[in-house]
């Protein structure tokens, strides 16, 4: 069995942030599923595509809506407390996965669905011992082999999916505000983003918008490859939290940031796991201060 020790720190602290954020997400959602009177209207918005296209009846939409609602809650107190993480994640990961089954062009709300499908992904794989009950029942009788630590090539898969969902939400937001930049401006003057103080009033927005379309682009490609991903993903988290502030009014998007923001902070600090260009630059790197080194013996060699 692969102990707890053998995996970084970073890696553990960052899944216990995806594991936070995704359980204060789906435990939101399912509680606001299951409050009335909004059922039916939340009803309506996220099964009625489903229906359409057969995979739910009407006579059965609303049976399905609340075991859906019961679900997530359970689901989502499971991840706070870090218990039977993986099976729980995913769970949840199935959920969204239906949720993504509809017609349609797909829109931001649906592209952070999709990033948290794959932060859901990530949980299952490699599971949450730091601060879990799960880490805490590791070596203890019956539930010992499903909240043990994973073997450390699992473990390194979780932040890459991570990646990838995140720079899904940013290319989609940065090419959306290059190819419309005027709807993203009205959005901004509906909620009043930059203060009509100066000097934020003499700001021209319509450029702003356009340069941070391209800071958004820059920063997917980056994050998608795996360079710099450190500060890529402290400068995302730090963004969103910005954009959270600024926003004000607590929306299930914002609670679904604060998820992203958990995300981008794990980067930040587990760093691209596998398939990443920081990596194959690390070890490029690791060889050429050790050809720097001439009195230092190849590894393999005895000194001459």
């Amino acid at each position: 069995m692969v102990r707890r020790q053998d995996i970084p720190f970073w890696l553990h602290l960052g899944s216990f942030l995806v594991r936070i954020g995704l359980g204060i997400v789906f435990f939101w959602t399912g509680n606001d599923l299951l409050t009335p009177p909004l059922a039916i209207p939340k009803l309506e918005s996220r099964l009625g595509d489903l229906a359409e296209i057969g995979l739910v009846t009407p006579s059965t939409i609303q049976q399905v809506f609340q075991l859906i609602g019961h679900i997530e809650v359970a689901g989502g107190l499971l991840l706070i407390i870090g218990l039977l993480t993986r099976p729980a994640a995913a769970t949840l990961a199935g959920l969204l996965a239906v949720y993504l089954l509809r017609t349609g062009e797909p829109n931001l709300f649906e592209v952070k669905d999709a990033a948290l499908l794959s932060a859901a992904l990530a949980l299952a794989l490699s599971g949450s011992a730091l601060l879990s009950l799960d880490g805490f029942l590791a070596g203890r009788g019956s539930v010992r082999r499903m909240a043990a630590p994973p073997p450390r090539w699992i473990a390194l898969l979780g932040p890459l999916l991570l990646r990838f969902g995140l720079s899904s939400v940013f290319l989609w937001s940065g090419v959306h505000m290059l190819t419309d930049p005027q709807a993203i401006v009205r959005e901004m003057a509906q909620t009043r983003f930059i203060p009509d103080q100066p000097p934020f009033n003499q700001i021209d927005v319509l450029t702003l918008v356009s340069w941070s379309g391209i800071a958004h682009v820059v920063a997917a490609v980056l994050l998608l490859l795996g360079f710099l991903t450190k500060p890529v993903a402290a400068v995302m988290c730090i963004f969103i939290g910005l954009l959270m502030s600024r926003l004000g009014v607590l929306t299930l998007s914002m609670v679904k940031d604060l998820a992203l923001a958990g995300v981008a902070l794990s980067l930040a600090t587990s760093g691209p796991g596998v398939l990443a260009l920081d990596n194959g630059l690390r070890l490029l790197a690791d060889r050429l201060r050790r050809r720097r080194r001439p009195g230092r013996p190849v590894e393999g060699t005895a000194p001459g």
